[in-house]
């Protein structure tokens, strides 16, 4: 298992022995989810190789994170070990993520994009209350302002905005990046409208009328 974790480290990174067959292994500038997406290849790969020779071979991994402002290794490790910890509890062959350090260390920013400042307002408090960090915008050419000078990491827009409509502001954000993923809220319920807007590059598409626990379903998995 430590040769099949060594191969994605890179000369700045560590990797070293804790005890018997604990390993500890620290990546530099890697997203949560690549780390997660590694260890679970890793995890993939032992029990494949173990059907192979006729072995139950599994490990269990736990993952923290800490930011480069506050890289106090020891704090990360408690959290990795707590996070073992629970990994083991549930069973062979988990990973399990350390929640509150992600949450720390990497805030997810959300811009919403609409003209009504009630909307605007109420959707501002839902996600800030769930530890999101929340941006607003009353129209298309401060929503580009915002993205222009802020990491962004998903945009959920009405489509009818004044001074651009949605399908120019989905447009503009395209040109610049096709990686935010974007939610569009419209009162719309035509069909042609909806394939239009997908097309165009947003990513779903939810009719107002909307349930705000559906909304959350939508952004989280996104976001995933």
């Amino acid at each position: 298992m430590y040769r099949s974790l060594k191969k994605f480290t890179t000369k700045v990174d560590i990797a070293y022995r804790m005890s018997g067959d604990e390993f500890a292994f620290i990546f530099y500038d890697r997203d949560v989810k690549w780390v997660k997406n590694v260890a679970e290849q890793v995890l993939i790969f032992a029990e494949k190789y173990g059907e192979e020779i006729g072995q139950k071979i599994s490990f269990s991994a736990g993952i923290s994170s800490i930011s480069k402002e506050n890289a106090e290794y020891k704090d990360i490790l408690v959290r990795a070990r707590g996070a073992l910890a629970v990994a083991k509890m549930e069973g062979r062959g988990k990973v399990v993520v350390d929640v509150d350090s992600v949450k720390k260390n990497n805030t997810i920013n959300i811009l919403f994009v609409d003209d009504d400042r009630i909307i605007l307002s109420i959707l501002k408090s839902r996600y800030k209350n769930k530890g999101y960090n929340v941006f607003t915008a009353s129209d298309g050419l401060e929503a580009l302002e915002i993205l222009k000078d802020n990491k962004i990491d998903l945009v959920v827009t009405d489509y009818y905005l004044k001074l651009m409509n949605g399908d120019e502001l989905i447009r503009k954000i395209r040109e610049k990046n096709d990686d935010i993923p974007i939610i569009v809220l419209s009162s719309q319920k035509n069909e042609e409208y909806i394939k239009r807007t997908l097309d165009l590059g947003a990513d779903d598409y939810v009719v107002k009328p909307f349930s705000p626990v559906e909304l959350d379903s939508r952004i989280k998995k996104l976001l995933d």
